[in-house]
This record gives structure tokens, C-alpha cells and sequence, in this order.
């Protein structure tokens, strides 16, 4: 789907347009954003571009950020910053949530 939007964007397709810079934030995104869940990439992409684009003054030095970047999340958080185990305690919090939420307080009728 992303594919067919950009080259509804550029109106053209050709080899040059994808070079090697492109796999590699595609491939950061999930490590970046977490592995295993469908919003991890999603959250990767939010980092990757939103960082990039707010250090555009230092042009030279992008991707060294990016790629030291890459390299501390992948050692503090190997599986991403939205892995399954914290979307499951997302999860867990987001139930307990819901359910304090639906019960009666004290000194109603049920």
C-alpha cells in the first residue's frame, strides 16, 4: 500500500528512486519502533522521521545520529521500544483501566 502511494506521489516509478538508504530506515523502523507488534514500526517511523527532520540543520552529521541511535536502542531495548512484553503490560493497565472504570463506587446502587 505504501509502495502504490508513493508512486502515486512521484507519478513515476524507477530504480534510482530507491537506493540503499531506503532499506535501511525501512529495516530501523521496526527495530527502532519494536518487533513482534503492529504499531512498533509505526512508532519507528514517527522517531526515525521526526529526529531526521528536526537535526536537518546538521546535514553532515544525520546519519551518524541515526545510525548511533539505531545502536542504542538495539542495546538497551533489542526487541524496540514496543516489544510484546510492554504491549502486553500496555494491555493489562488498559483492562485494569476499564474495568476500576465500571465498577461501582462506594455508596452506589448497583
Amino acid at each position: 500500500m505504501g509502495g502504490g502511494l508513493y508512486a502515486h506521489l512521484t507519478t513515476y516509478v524507477e530504480p534510482r528512486i530507491f537506493d540503499v538508504m531506503l532499506g535501511v530506515h525501512s529495516l530501523a523502523y521496526g527495530l527502532i519502533g519494536g518487533l513482534g507488534t503492529a504499531l512498533g514500526p509505526l512508532l519507528g517511523v514517527l522517531i526515525d522521521i521526526g529526529l531526521l527532520e528536526s537535526i536537518r540543520a546538521l546535514a553532515g552529521y544525520r546519519m551518524i545520529i541515526f545510525g548511533g541511535l539505531v545502536a542504542l536502542l538495539l542495546i538497551v531495548r533489542p526487541r524496540g521500544l514496543l516489544d510484546e512484553r510492554t504491549m502486553h503490560g500496555i494491555g493489562n493497565l488498559w483492562r485494569r483501566a476499564l474495568l476500576h472504570l465500571r465498577r461501582p463506587g462506594p455508596g452506589t446502587d448497583p
